[in-house]
């Protein structure tokens, strides 16, 4: 069977996908014992050692005590990729990266080489970044930076926790 189309115009990436495959990351495989997790999205320390949950105040973003990562992307969840629900089920192993290079959807268009706000209340989804910080409803991320933008509020950060 052949082709009949193609994209001229590829996406740069895909929201939570690594943007390298260097040695300079940090993946934990981590329970989301409690409810689902959003995929691309901050996760915090939950109740257990090696779980997670979404957070819920900023001090769950801004003490690196509580902040566990971000959910990246698995084949595993192919199906769901690329949804605003896309997510891991509950009680699955979740790859958390901790340290390195991902791309990420902001709500609202991201600047180069500011520090990103994560979202912990208000209305959009717990754990999605934020360019710029809303009081009482996002908290700064710790040890991290846009690099890159990219067309589609898609941004190149670093995080390092």
């Amino acid at each position: 069977m052949s082709q009949t189309s193609y994209e001229i115009d590829m996406n740069i990436a895909f929201e939570d996908m690594l943007a390298d495959s260097s040695q300079t990351k940090n993946v934990l495989s981590l329970n989301n014992k409690d409810s689902a997790v959003f995929i691309g999205k901050v996760v915090s320390k939950g109740t257990g050692e090696d779980e997670i949950i979404h957070p819920a105040a900023a001090a769950d973003i801004t003490d690196v005590k509580k902040v566990r990562g971000l959910v990246l992307h698995s084949h595993a969840l192919e199906s769901q990729a690329g949804s605003a629900e896309a997510s891991f089920p509950q009680n699955y192993s979740v790859p958390v990266l901790h340290k390195g290079r991902v791309w990420v959807k902001f709500e609202d268009a991201p600047s180069a080489l500011v520090q990103p706000s994560v979202r912990y209340a208000g209305v959009g989804q717990k754990g999605a970044f934020v360019s710029t910080p809303v009081g009482g409803e996002t908290a700064l991320l710790p040890n991290s930076k846009v690099l890159y933008t990219a067309p589609g509020n898609l941004a190149l950060i670093e995080i390092d926790l």
